[in-house]
C-alpha cells in the first residue's frame, strides 16, 4: 500500500497551532503563579509596627487600608482582600505584630486571627 504524502500547508498549520498552544500555556502558567503569589503575599509578610491610619472601606474594591509606622519611622501599607479585622479589633495607635507565614496577628499583645 502506497503512503500518501502530507501536504506542506497542513504541516505549517500544525506548527502554527503548536506554537499558539505553547504560548497560551506559558501565559496561563505565569498568570496562575502570579495570582498564587499575590494571594499568599499578606501571609508571608512580617509586621512589627504601630497603626497610624485605617480606612475600612477604601476606594480599591472596599478593601481595608491600614497604614503602619515601623520602629525606624518608615511607613508601610497593609492592604489586601484577605484581611478580616474589624473596626472593634484595631484602632489607630495600636501595636500590630505579625509573624511571617502566619494568619494570626498580635494587637497590643493579644493574638487575633487577621487573615482568611
Amino acid at each position: 500500500m502506497k503512503r500518501l504524502p502530507i501536504p506542506i500547508k497542513y504541516i505549517r498549520e500544525l506548527m502554527k497551532f503548536i506554537a499558539f498552544f505553547l504560548m497560551v500555556a506559558a501565559v496561563l502558567g505565569i498568570g496562575g503563579l502570579n495570582s498564587y503569589f499575590d494571594y499568599k503575599e499578606p501571609e508571608s509578610r512580617s509586621l512589627d509596627s504601630w497603626v497610624t491610619f485605617i480606612d475600612w472601606k477604601s476606594k480599591n474594591h472596599g478593601m481595608p487600608l491600614i497604614l503602619l509606622t515601623r520602629k525606624n519611622g518608615t511607613k508601610e501599607k497593609f492592604h489586601h482582600t484577605r484581611i478580616i479585622l474589624a473596626a472593634e479589633d484595631l484602632k489607630i495607635g495600636d501595636h500590630l505584630v505579625k509573624a511571617r507565614n502566619s494568619k494570626i496577628c498580635e494587637i497590643n499583645g493579644e493574638p487575633i486571627l487577621c487573615l482568611k
